[in-house]
């Protein structure tokens, strides 16, 4: 009876109970990422640079004389250049970021560009070639000092007088116009000391005759110093200001050569 007992309990036991099969994990397959070797390829590569070659230039928001001013950059400082663009009359602008960060464009006639090709290897640079362009000049109206006359219309200047003094030349023109740049109240090198020097900016320079001896300058100075040197400070200040001139004189042929002008008006900045 025992053994019937037990022999029943162990049936019970066994039809009672299941056996769990337990499968055998997979192995967790890697993802291997192959990173491809791309092998450098030597080549040339260009880097244009700009030097400024004017005491204050403007950078406008766009390649254009009217456009809005956001900055402005000093003589000889570098930058490197980020586009080039021709404006309505096809004059060149080179578009910089400034040391402020600031982007925009200043006029290439009053910047000395300076081209460099660079051969690069993986592990080296080497300089082929430094090319160093001639400043652009835009000026469609340098004339011939020896073949020009008095009534002759040079941009919106009429020729009033010509006249010589020993070594020195001038020529006179009739006419106003309105300039914008820099002015410097300063003791200069010039017999008379005490000057007010007025440089145009890009947006001017362009309106002011020149002759060929003189085609990259319109600096001038004005005259009758004692009534107009009170509207620009004490000697040693400068600034930017809008002026209106007549009378521009284009001196040249001596050592203390200089253009002149008289002032009409005056809005210093």
């Amino acid at each position: 009876m025992k053994k019937l007992a037990s022999l029943l309990l162990c049936t019970i036991l066994v039809t009672g109970c299941s056996i769990e099969t337990v499968e055998p994990e997979k192995p967790i397959k890697e993802e291997i990422i192959v990173e491809k070797v791309v092998e450098f390829e030597p080549r040339n590569v260009e880097a244009n640079y700009i030097v400024v070659d004017s005491e204050r230039l403007n950078v406008r928001i766009a390649a254009d004389v009217d456009s809005e001013k956001v900055g402005l950059v000093l003589e000889n400082e570098t930058y490197q250049v980020l586009e080039d663009k021709l404006d309505s009359q096809k004059r060149i602008w080179y578009k910089i970021e400034t040391k402020e960060g600031t982007k925009g464009y200043v006029a290439g006639w009053f910047c000395a560009k300076t081209n460099i090709t660079i051969f690069v290897e993986a592990e080296s640079a080497t300089i082929l070639d430094i090319e160093t362009q001639p400043i652009p000049r835009y000026v469609d109206n340098p004339f011939d000092e020896d073949n020009v006359r008095v009534g002759d219309q040079i941009v919106g200047f009429v020729i009033k007088e010509i006249s010589q003094i020993a070594d020195l030349n001038k020529i006179t023109f009739e006419g106003e116009v309105e300039l914008t740049g820099n002015y410097y109240h300063e003791n200069s090198n010039l017999s008379f000391g005490r000057v007010v020097r007025f440089v145009p900016d890009e947006a001017s320079s362009v309106l002011l005759p020149r002759n060929k001896q003189e085609v990259a300058s319109t600096v001038f100075i004005l005259g009758d110093y004692d009534k107009v040197a009170d509207k620009f400070g004490n000697i040693g200040t400068t600034g930017y200001a809008t002026i209106t001139i007549k009378n521009y004189t284009i001196g040249y042929g001596d050592a203390d050569a200089y253009n002149q002008a008289e002032m009409v008006h005056v809005i210093v900045e």
